[in-house]
């Protein structure tokens, strides 16, 4: 008889650990938002991949980019401090490279668009527009919590240390939310060339959440975005990936204007 206790013991612990893991999308969901109200501070460091093509005709002009960010996040009182690296190459080859530094505390905003030239002290507005020009996400845990409606509409998978939430733009409803988000984040080009647009057409796009499975904080954020936009006489088409990687939670004490900046 002992010689089936061990095989018996064995299998009985796969089946325990298995079920352990068989979390639905909103009981997932709902256990990492919990854990987010206990998060108060983080870093991100991130890729962002994206093409912008405008179509006039038969003509087509755009452009596509490459941005590295590392960014340090306070929560209670939301500041923080990002340095963003960028290569955009135009539709004519030309190719430009752009370094900013940012502050956004709530001792002042202040914002450095090259290593030559001097701080600026700018209102909050205008680094959130900013970084949106240049397609730098917004805050993840936002993005995330954001989200919420959506909770029941997720894919779930794991491996041996994470869970992955996967959200794609199968859903109507979700669908109208990127359309309501995008309308937001590209409002630069209907306010520069005063051009009236309709809806956002969704090729494709997935927010994909990979989770901790012992502390359920949010380690990586990747998102994927194709999509089309139509002007009175133009249509415009986007392509964005990006991948940001979540350390130090809640290792960070505050976030401290140097004085250097502030002169």
């Amino acid at each position: 008889m002992k010689k089936w206790i061990l095989p018996f013991v064995l299998v009985l612990v796969v089946l325990l650990s298995a079920c352990s893991e068989d979390l639905s999308s909103k009981e997932l969901y709902e256990k990492t938002s919990k854990q987010l109200e206990s998060v108060k501070s983080y870093s991100v460091t991130g890729s962002y991949n994206r093409k912008l093509n405008n179509i006039l005709g038969k003509d087509e002009v755009g452009m596509s980019g490459k941005s590295k960010l590392k960014m340090d996040v306070t929560l209670k009182p939301y500041n923080t401090y990002a340095l963003t690296k960028s290569e955009i190459i135009h539709t004519s080859s030309q190719t430009e490279h752009i370094e900013m530094e940012s502050y956004l505390t709530d001792q002042g905003s202040y914002l450095k668009l090259s290593p030559e030239e001097p701080w600026n002290k700018i209102d909050s507005e205008q680094i959130k527009m900013t970084l949106n020009f240049y397609q730098i996400p917004e805050n993840p845990i936002e993005q995330f919590n954001k989200l919420s409606k959506f909770k029941d509409s997720f894919s779930v998978t794991a491996d041996e240390h994470q869970y992955v939430l996967t959200l794609d733009a199968k859903g109507e409803d979700f669908k109208k939310y990127l359309q309501s988000n995008l309308k937001t984040k590209f409002s630069f080009i209907k306010n520069a060339k005063g051009l009236s647009t309709t809806e956002w057409k969704i090729n494709d796009a997935k927010y994909i959440f990979y989770i901790n499975k012992d502390t359920y904080n949010i380690e990586r954020i990747k998102t994927l975005l194709d999509v089309e936009m139509d002007f009175k006489k133009e249509a415009m088409k986007v392509n964005i990936n990006t991948n940001e990687k979540i350390t130090n939670i809640n290792k960070i004490d505050s976030i401290i204007v140097p004085d250097e900046v502030k002169r």
